[in-house]
């Protein structure tokens, strides 16, 4: 979803997105992102605003995007992976798959390519079994490695 900068209905929508974002990461749960597609941009943004995310195999994550419109972006890989590899991620314009997803500890599990919901449900019962703990742990990571602060004004600016 690639919007650009100057237009009113693209800072309408990086507002929108930012507000979701920020809504993933105040729920007072664990939340959770399937990806089934390849995903870029907001798609991606969101997905990486969640606690976790699932992906299936052979799906492609693309970091490429406009420097000005993905400080978000920038702030969830940042938190998850470090400044160092996510702005090489970033400046590069790289394209992961899930399976260097998961090596980055981006994605927790891959999926087979195809999986319906039975599956993800099935992932999500294994390993959320104790939901307490597992929203304790997620809480605890975003108050030890907060996003960047700022992003709201740095993205609608």
């Amino acid at each position: 979803h690639h919007v650009e900068r100057d237009s009113e209905g693209g800072a309408d929508f990086n507002r929108l997105v930012n507000d979701v974002a920020a809504l993933i990461l105040g729920a007072p749960v664990v939340s959770v992102a399937c990806a089934r597609a390849h995903m870029a941009g907001a798609d991606l943004e969101l997905a990486l605003a969640c606690n976790l995310m699932i992906a299936e195999t052979g799906r492609r994550f693309s970091f490429a995007a406009d420097p000005a419109l993905s400080l978000a972006t920038y702030g969830f890989l940042s938190q998850k992976i470090g400044f160092v590899r996510a702005e090489r991620l970033m400046e590069r314009g790289e394209s992961l798959n899930a399976e260097e997803m998961c090596d980055l500890l981006l994605a927790k599990a891959l999926l087979g390519r195809g999986a319906g919901f039975a599956e993800v449900e099935q992932f999500l019962t294994r390993s959320l079994r104790r939901h307490n703990s597992a929203y304790a742990i997620y809480r605890a990571q975003r108050f030890a490695r907060p996003v960047l602060e700022g992003l709201d004004e740095a993205r609608v600016a």
